[in-house]
């Protein structure tokens, strides 16, 4: 997405940048959006390991936490926002977040 929008990627475009065969994407993933989903959910494990790691979570170290955790993706916050994604991309985070993890914050 750094280099092209995300409507103008291709299947193809995919696995010619990651030297895979059409073959070897369709056995792990339906689409181009399956990859996507793929990553959100990566991204959702990496938060809650390191959300994890709190020893008293409180509503200011929650957020300090969530704060640093999206600082390590600055460039594809800024890529998915500049393919309009941001809706979509934070709602499934959130989503998985919600599903995998009960986040219990003392006051």
């Amino acid at each position: 997405m750094e280099k092209m929008e995300y409507d103008k990627i291709t299947v193809t475009e995919i696995c010619r940048n990651a030297d895979l065969d059409r073959r070897t994407f369709y056995r792990n993933f339906d689409s181009k959006n399956d990859v996507l989903e793929a990553y959100i959910s990566f991204l959702g494990e990496e938060y809650i390991k390191m959300y994890e790691t709190l020893d008293k979570p409180s509503k200011h170290t929650a957020t300090k936490v969530f704060f640093e955790f999206w600082s390590q993706y600055l460039n594809f916050i800024r890529n998915i926002k500049k393919c309009g994604l941001s809706d979509f991309v934070f709602q499934r985070f959130s989503k998985f977040v919600k599903e995998h993890t009960e986040l219990l914050i003392d006051d």
